[in-house]
């Protein structure tokens, strides 16, 4: 039996990024750099960390990850995100639950275009010869820091990377409907480590319980391409029934009952 989230969105849906679908084209940045951070959750209340539409990965885990951008059409960024994993029928799609970006310009974009919505922040991605680390600081107060220790070289093919979905609003017949669109830039790495995970900080205003058990960790040096929307959803149906291709989004995307 599957077992669908819980997640009262209500409030998510009020300030939820407007997306207009068709009006997203590719946009893709050079030179940028990635840690991401596995670490697992309990199972205790797992179904409540998620909309209805999804459901709980087994085992349920957090992904930590910043993106550093030294240059992009609305200059330098970089942005962090707490994501929970999740499934949209059998693909693989983890739920936002925090972001935070230093750039209000890039917010602003990347909220228009692919539904990121990021709080303004102190955003920091570090590097040594012997660790990698990213911090959050929003009004003075860490917020979320992790990384990893004793990196070592890969192949940046071996970095378990997956999209997630976004909380926006897409306009239909005059009004905004809430729904979850597909996002996560492609990678194509010049270089990428693997480390010893660490999380060692992670406030409790973050949107879920923290992380008890580190698993995995990579960093890299990376393009990002982001393409446009290609799966949209009713946050609070299951996926695997009303999955949509962006053909046919903006005539059959149902508004969320309320």
């Amino acid at each position: 039996m599957i077992v669908y989230g819980t997640r009262d969105i209500t409030p998510e849906v009020a300030t939820a990024p407007v997306v207009d679908l068709l009006g997203t084209d590719s946009l893709q940045l050079d030179g940028g750099q990635i840690l991401q951070v596995l670490s697992e959750l309990t199972f205790s209340g797992f179904e409540t960390r998620l909309p209805p539409a999804l459901h709980p990965s087994h085992p349920p885990y957090a992904v930590l990850v910043w993106y550093r951008l030294p240059a992009s059409p609305f200059g330098p960024f970089t942005m962090a995100q707490v994501r929970v994993s999740s499934m949209a029928g059998i693909s693989r799609f983890s739920y936002p639950v925090g972001g935070w970006i230093d750039n209000p310009d890039a917010a602003a974009e990347l909220a228009r275009r692919w539904g990121y919505r990021l709080e303004p922040a102190e955003v920091a991605l570090h590097r040594r010869h012997d660790r990698v680390w990213g911090t959050v600081v929003a009004d003075g107060t860490a917020v979320l820091e992790a990384g990893m220790t004793d990196p070592q070289p890969v192949s940046g093919k071996d970095a378990n990377y997956n999209g997630h979905l976004n909380l926006a609003r897409v306009e239909r017949d005059g009004q905004l409907v809430a729904t979850l669109v597909q996002t996560g830039p492609q990678l194509a790495f010049q270089s990428c480590d693997r480390g010893r995970p660490q999380v060692t900080v992670f406030s409790d205003s973050i949107g879920c319980d923290r992380p008890y058990w580190p698993v995995s960790a990579f960093s890299g040096t990376c393009a990002f391409l982001f393409t446009p929307v290609t799966f949209v959803c009713d946050p609070n149906v299951p996926a695997v029934d009303v999955g949509l291709t962006l053909m046919g989004a903006l005539h059959a995307v149902e508004p969320a009952p309320h």
